[in-house]
């Protein structure tokens, strides 16, 4: 019954060391992870030049009361 068991244990783990898709699925969320990190550096750096070139620019208007009444 030893016997059996170690073969079947013993084709259990080539069976799974065989097989790419797990593999591959890290990788892609590896790839994921990293874009989306670029993504959000991205963001942060460019948010602050976004928010005082258009925004703060753009308040007045839209804050302002409106003169058709």
């Amino acid at each position: 019954m030893a016997c059996t068991r170690t073969a079947s244990v013993g084709r259990l783990i080539r069976r799974f060391a065989g097989r790419r898709d797990g593999a591959t699925a890290i990788e892609y969320a590896l790839i994921a992870g990293g874009l989306s990190i670029v993504i959000a550096v991205t963001v942060f750096a460019i948010g602050g030049t976004l928010r005082d070139s258009y925004f703060v620019a753009l308040l007045p208007a839209v804050t302002a009361p409106s003169s058709t009444e």
